[in-house]
């Protein structure tokens, strides 16, 4: 383990790491040019890449015409993506895999989960 000083101001602050010199972050996930990801996990929608959203805490998924979406569930129990008023097919009620879906048209796609009422409020915005 490794102590450090770093001062700001006059205050002396202490850093700790237990890195050692061979660890490395993993790096962030990325997806290809006209892609984004949207995982399904612990009951949320969450964007991951592609998603002019930085935080996997939001709600939205901005992205260009065009893109391909892809939904990656990987929950303890089963989940779809279904489009508040059926401007896109609905995913089959899985717990584990995937669902992708190419959005051609601008607009705002609301989607739910149908199972899960605390699943609601998610949109993914075509530009």
């Amino acid at each position: 383990m490794t102590v450090l000083p770093l001062a700001l101001g006059t205050a002396v602050l202490w850093h700790s790491s237990t890195a050692s010199a061979g660890d490395s972050p993993k790096p962030a996930p990325s997806c290809a040019a006209g892609e984004a990801r949207i995982d399904v996990v612990g009951y949320r929608y969450r964007p991951v890449c592609g998603c002019k959203e930085t935080s996997t805490r939001s709600k939205a998924c901005t992205v260009p015409k065009g893109t391909r979406v892809t939904w990656r569930f990987a929950d303890e129990d089963p989940h779809d993506a279904v489009a508040v008023d059926d401007r896109f097919p609905r995913s089959k009620r899985i717990k584990t895999g995937t669902y992708s879906h190419s959005f051609e048209k601008p607009g705002t796609y609301a989607y739910y989960c149908s199972l899960h009422r605390g699943m609601r409020g998610y949109s993914v915005i075509v530009r």
